[in-house]
């Protein structure tokens, strides 16, 4: 009776130590697939994973090793398994891998306690992983090193070619890619700063898309534009006009390629001519003067407010000499005393213009208003001061112009 019992304990003893070192005894080989990868397939460059496309040509070369390579499968995955690891190596095309941010990989051991790995690419250097992170057994663990610990220590990642593994034991790899950080879609389409001839447009605002800009006297090029987008991925599209004035258009493409901003830019030269009208050769006995710093003068009112014109008419100074300046002309009058100027001959005026294209003068009486058409009869020259003497007796004895 005491035998049965001895043996039915011995039993139980048994039973109770197998099921204890049963939970406490790590699978050898993992049960389950390494993780999946969450990078985007445009953001990476795979070695060896079957999430990817992948670039490896040998992942068993013949460099002499001890380790025992084999290739498994873990819930459909595939993954290289290392036994007897003394050092392991893969081979894979001469690539440029200096666009990438990370090299990552996941490994499964439950007994390695040395774990380097080694980026080839013109020479070779290692990432200790034991001293770095600490071999966590048992489990999958994912390591992602950062690109320039390779390139900081002297490697070409232009022309990266091979991968190796040293360590000991045994131990499980999969998912050996590079990777870089998304690149996220901008749709800013602002300018930051936007220049002419190297001075940045008075009162710009990146959100203000058009702007008048008066050129210096005399200039006949095209200014030089220079925009600067807000994101500098940004594209920029400069198109003018062939000659002023005339218009100049920034188009910003913001990174997105669907989002865009135009940028107007109306060039006009300023008309104000750089030397004064030629100085009056009559003798002011000879002169009644409406209008001139050469004689005494009697206008009583150079900038009448005649109706709805659109004229801007401002007095400026050309050395030393007063000017009226008449901007958007449509019409402008001068008033001044009845006056008798029946013993005068011609009527002068000097006039100067870029760009006018029409010039009508009117002679206004007590009772009637004549016109004379200098823009037909004379003709318009740009660019110079030109002296016009009117026959007096035009605008009483002529059929004056329409």
């Amino acid at each position: 009776m005491k035998k049965k019992i001895l043996l039915i304990a011995t039993l139980l003893l048994i039973a109770v130590l197998f099921f204890v070192n049963g939970k406490l005894k790590n699978s050898a080989t993992p049960i389950k697939k390494a993780p999946t990868p969450s990078q985007l397939k445009e953001e990476v460059i795979s070695v060896y994973s079957d999430h990817y496309s992948s670039i490896s040509t040998d992942i068993n070369p013949n460099w002499e090793q001890e380790t025992v390579m084999s290739e498994i499968e873990v819930e459909g995955d595939r993954v290289m398994s290392y036994s007897n690891l003394n050092y392991q190596g893969i081979d894979f095309p001469y690539t440029d891998v200096s666009t990438m941010n990370y090299l990552h990989l996941d490994y499964y051991t439950v007994d390695a306690t040395e774990f380097k790995f080694f980026l080839i690419a013109d020479g070779e250097n290692a990432y200790d992983i034991a001293a770095t992170h600490g071999i966590k057994n048992g489990q999958w663990v994912s390591i992602d090193i950062p690109i320039r610990y390779f390139s900081n220590a002297g490697r070409d990642l232009t022309e990266a070619v091979q991968f190796k593994t040293v360590g000991n034991n045994n131990l499980f790899l999969d998912n050996l890619y590079f990777w870089k950080e998304p690149t996220t879609t901008d749709a800013n389409a602002s300018l930051s700063n936007l220049s002419v001839n190297g001075q940045t447009i008075q009162n710009f605002n990146t959100l203000k898309t058009n702007y008048n800009i008066e050129l210096p006297y005399g200039t006949k090029n095209l200014p030089k534009i220079i925009a600067t987008p807000s994101n500098e991925l940004a594209a920029i599209a400069i198109s003018s006009e062939e000659n002023l004035p005339g218009d100049t258009t920034v188009l910003v493409t913001a990174q997105d390629g669907i989002t865009t901003r135009r940028y107007t830019l109306s060039f006009s030269v300023d008309p104000t001519p750089s030397e004064g009208a030629p100085n009056p050769i009559q003798n002011e006995k000879n002169v009644i003067s409406v209008y001139s710093d050469s004689f005494n003068s009697i206008a009583t009112n150079i900038n009448p407010g005649w109706g709805l014109q659109k004229t801007v008419m401002t007095e400026i100074e050309i050395n030393g000499n007063k000017v009226m300046k008449c901007s958007n002309l449509d019409y402008q009058g001068i008033e001044y005393k009845p006056t008798n100027i029946s013993t005068m001959e011609y009527l002068h005026l000097d006039y100067y213009t870029l760009d006018t294209t029409k010039f009508k003068f009117f002679l206004i009486t007590s009772d009637n208003e004549k016109v004379y058409d200098v823009a037909n009869r004379e003709g318009i020259i740009n660019g110079k001061w030109i002296g016009v003497d009117i026959p007096l007796d035009f605008f009483f004895t002529e059929v004056p112009d329409n």
